[in-house]
């Protein structure tokens, strides 16, 4: 098979699958965590992940994945849905 025969997401896909064997970037990428959210300065619940949260919240679930890497980062940010406002911070994982 040729280089031109591969999918072009060929490359890609092998630089992922090469990054699991660091031990580092492999855990990193098992850890999982739950969120604790606010909606509008009330206590809404916690979730067991970012995507059960926006899912039962009926937010867009396109827009989780963006938001859970600057989550990640952040522990703490707000989400802006029109007029209310979801505060999401990152918890411990809660058992399921």
């Amino acid at each position: 098979m040729t280089d031109n025969d591969k999918p072009k997401n060929f490359k890609i896909s092998e630089g992922v699958r090469k990054s699991w064997e660091d031990p580092t970037v492999r855990e990193r990428r098992r850890q999982r965590h739950g969120v604790s959210v606010l909606g509008n300065g009330v206590s809404i619940g916690e979730y067991t992940s970012l995507y059960q949260a926006f899912k039962a919240l009926g937010l867009p679930e396109k827009k989780h994945i963006p938001f859970r890497n600057k989550l990640k980062q952040a522990s703490s940010l707000p989400f802006y849905d029109g007029d209310n406002i979801y505060a999401f911070t990152i918890i411990p994982p809660l058992k399921k």
